[in-house]
């Protein structure tokens, strides 16, 4: 990977983009694709697509990831500034204990904790060791009363974990929102690679950056409706079942491998 796909990467895994809220994600896929695109498409809903045409009496087909990764939203605001929230698309509420994270609102961004109560406080009332409602979660940004949050967040405001991007060895990343940043990185290089070889393709070729597949593929089926493709690719991310505790002969062998996605897609796309 050089420099600049790398750049790119991070840029798209660090940049928030949480169901229903996804424009600045989009952005940065769209800045990175109309570079070596025919043209660029954009809809209401707010997914993206870059294409390259060969020819109108040609095949087109579609390659795409989502662009949108789980989160939380501002519910409620108490008396004393503690934020509620619930979830954002497929969010663990097992996991979203004393994180810290990003409350994103049209002025910037605001940090906070997550918590709820502590086992050592809990009671068959309050949860009881068990794992935790969305209702229990708060974030607390620092204020001590509803009026002091209410200057820094809004009801409806967008909450993320915290940015990061990181190599844990020279081959394995560990990011936020791999699900499915790392797929919008993929076929945005296979468009910028089939552009260097433009004149072999044989089909026309679409990459559709979609929004809200956390909460229904909404995005992907408005965009597929709308450019008709002839056939397409989806990428997107599963879980492995090579780590300690799942038992393979019930969830099947899918190994964490360490892979490039991009180049045997290409070849393909030469000779459909």
């Amino acid at each position: 990977m050089n420099p600049s796909e790398l750049q790119f990467l991070e840029r798209l895994l660090t940049t928030p983009s949480p169901t229903g809220y996804e424009s600045e994600g989009v952005k940065v896929w769209k800045q990175y694709t109309e570079q070596f695109s025919d043209e660029i498409i954009t809809d209401a809903y707010g997914s993206c697509a870059a294409r390259l045409q060969v020819g109108e009496e040609n095949s087109t087909v579609l390659i795409e990831a989502h662009c949108d990764e789980i989160g939380m939203v501002v519910q409620h605001i108490s008396e004393q500034g503690f934020v509620y929230v619930n979830k954002l698309g497929g969010s663990d509420s097992t996991i979203a204990r004393a994180k810290k994270v990003i409350i994103h609102n049209r002025n910037g961004q605001v940090s906070g904790v997550t918590g709820n109560t502590a086992i050592h406080l809990q009671t068959n009332k309050n949860g009881g060791g068990k794992e935790p409602s969305w209702k229990d979660i708060y974030v607390d940004i620092g204020v001590s009363s509803r009026e002091e949050a209410l200057e820094l967040v809004q009801i409806g405001d967008p909450i993320t974990y915290e940015a990061s991007f990181e190599f844990l060895n020279d081959d394995i990343i560990t990011a936020r929102a791999l699900d499915n940043r790392i797929g919008g990185f993929i076929i945005a290089e296979v468009l910028r690679k089939l552009s260097l070889e433009r004149d072999r393709l044989a089909v026309n070729v679409i990459a559709v950056n979609s929004v809200q597949e956390e909460v229904g593929g909404f995005g992907a089926r408005m965009m597929t409706y709308r450019l008709d493709p002839d056939i397409a690719l989806v990428t997107d991310v599963t879980h492995a079942t090579d780590t300690p505790g799942i038992d393979q002969k019930e969830h099947g062998t899918v190994l964490d491998l360490v892979f490039n996605m991009v180049e045997p897609i290409i070849p393909v796309l030469f000779v459909i």
